[in-house]
This record gives C-alpha cells, structure tokens and sequence, in this order.
C-alpha cells in the first residue's frame, strides 16, 4: 500500500511528537539511545528536547559524548547536534 506524501505529513500532524536522542562516544560509538515524547517530556520542539537533554543529562562515566537530537518532521529530519564534555560539577556543552 503506498501513501501519498501529503497524507502522510497529515497523517503525523495529528500524532505526539517523539525525539530520538543518541549518545555517541567521541569516536563515533553509540552508547545509548532513548526518546522523548511531548506527553511524557513535555518536549513540543526540537529546542525543548535540546534544552531537556542538557538538564537532565549526567556524567556518563567520565566520556566526552556527541549527542544527536532528532526530530522526524513527516517530511524530512531536523538534528542538533551537541558536543559535551564531563566536568566536576556538571556538564560542559562544547
């Protein structure tokens, strides 16, 4: 079955917007994945999922991450992409 793609941005208008957010290693290794929805986040734009993973991400083992934050808009994909560095009180954005 083959879905137009203006049915299918309509189709997706109408469903809760997920996040996908990557942590990756500084050389490229996935470490962990995870979403993030407008319901259980209260995330509803690329810039809220941006700013949730910043607060409420810890020191993950000492390892600097690249981070992805991605957004399926129907029509395409948007990313921010972080560099963060661990530091003795937090978290270093780069």
């Amino acid at each position: 079955m083959n879905i137009s793609p203006k049915a299918k941005s309509n189709s997706n208008k109408g469903s809760p917007k997920t996040f996908t957010v990557q942590l990756c290693s500084k050389d490229g290794r996935l470490l962990n994945e995870y979403s993030l929805t407008c319901t259980e986040h209260s995330v509803t734009n690329l810039a809220a999922a941006e700013q949730n993973v910043l607060e409420t991400l810890c020191d993950y083992q000492g390892e600097p991450l690249v981070i992805v934050v991605s957004e399926d808009t129907g029509d395409g994909l948007q990313q921010v992409h972080l560099k963060l560095l661990a530091a003795n009180d937090g978290v270093v954005n780069l």
